[in-house]
């Protein structure tokens, strides 16, 4: 299979091979199809397509890893709900949604279920 690491070795050697087992993301459980979709579309189209055929499955795959656009969303979400506390449309008291009781259920999630 084709290395997508950015410090892929063109020297092969044992020991090439040997760090080679640390240099994948098969760990990260909810990655690793997209980690292998883009090992799929690098044999086929090699590194240097990588970046233009294969762009989509790999920032797929980088999104999964580092969580950049979910981080980013999540951030521009707690501004605006500080925005609105700073401005009087929220109270202190609703600046976050009402927590669930302890040991708590929704009927109407396990009612939809049977």
């Amino acid at each position: 299979m084709t290395c997508i690491n950015d410090y892929y070795s063109y020297f092969q050697s044992p020991f090439s091979d040997y760090l080679g087992l640390f240099g994948h993301s098969q760990h990260v459980h909810r990655c690793r199809e997209l980690e292998l979709n883009v090992l799929d579309c690098t044999d086929v189209f090699g590194r240097k397509g990588l970046k233009k055929q294969c762009a989509t499955h790999y920032e797929d795959f980088l999104e999964c890893l580092y969580s950049k656009k979910q981080n980013a969303r999540v951030a521009a979400m707690q501004q605006e709900r500080l925005r609105q506390f700073y401005s009087g449309d929220r109270t202190k008291k609703n600046l976050y949604a009402e927590s669930p009781k302890l040991d708590g259920y929704n009927k109407t999630y396990v009612e939809s279920i049977d």
